[in-house]
């Protein structure tokens, strides 16, 4: 994760979305979990909701882009965004937004 992305906890991002993968399946609300930088500087977070989507448009049809990607109002900018860095193929398996709130 890049140092800008950790920036954006600071500045209200609270969800967090991965492709529905099974080590990503298996967390549960409640769960505290780190997001960490490439430089390993960690956030603890816990989870308070977990959503699934069977898309990017679903996803981005019910959820506020500016709480994934503080700063972005558009929907479909976000699709784009998520799509340049998850295919098609990924995609196609579900998508999880998790809610994270401060420890």
């Amino acid at each position: 994760m890049k140092r800008e992305v950790l920036n954006w906890y600071a500045d209200g991002k609270d969800l967090e979305v991965r492709i529905a993968l099974p080590v990503f399946l298996v967390v549960r609300v409640g769960w505290k979990v780190f997001v960490r930088n490439p430089s390993s500087v960690a956030i603890l977070r816990e989870v308070r909701k977990i959503r699934k989507y069977r898309n990017f448009d679903d996803l981005a049809a019910n959820e506020d882009p500016s709480r994934i990607c503080p700063g972005m109002t558009e929907k479909q900018a976000l699709v784009r965004g998520l799509r340049h860095v998850w295919p098609i193929s990924e995609e196609r398996k579900g998508v999880l937004v998790f809610e994270l709130v401060r420890c």
